[in-house]
């Protein structure tokens, strides 16, 4: 399976993380290179699931460290312009429930729903898109304004 990415940490045995994008599909992945004297195995990771485990681990916060360039600076920071805010926004239910569970704070929400509404305004927020959807509303005439009603 083709897979392109973006290389976000390694290890000093060897070990490489990379966020990548499945080409037939267009998911978004985690990618484990084990070092060459474990074996070298290659391993698929579920996004949510990476987030979920060894959240102090040094490849978690360097993923949310990318994460967070993306949403300061977009895609084009990145060689590979696939990954950005839409692979993110391409987020399952089932996703933002296994983050939603993995949370190191409690949150008020209830359902997988929930959680992935959530995670979706705070995209919008790391984003910009939060500010550029009340810079169109305050444009917006009021509802009521002009009714005939």
């Amino acid at each position: 399976m083709k897979m392109s990415g973006k290389e976000f940490a390694s290890s000093s045995n060897g070990d490489r993380w990379l966020l990548a994008r499945d080409d037939m599909d267009g998911a978004g992945y985690v990618i484990h290179e084990a070092n060459k004297p474990s074996g070298g195995a290659v391993t698929r990771i579920e996004i949510g699931d990476f987030l979920k485990s060894s959240p102090a681990a040094s490849e978690h916060l360097a993923l949310l460290s990318l994460i967070g360039a993306v949403a300061a600076h977009g895609p084009s920071t990145l060689k590979d312009e696939h990954i950005g805010m839409k692979m993110l926004r391409r987020a399952s239910e089932d996703d933002a429930d296994k983050a939603l569970f993995g949370a190191k704070v409690a949150l008020p929400l209830t359902t997988s729903y929930e959680a992935l509404e959530f995670f979706n305004c705070m995209l919008d927020v790391l984003s910009g898109q939060r500010e550029s959807d009340e810079a169109a509303d305050a444009l917006r005439m009021p509802v009521g304004f002009g009714s005939t009603h």
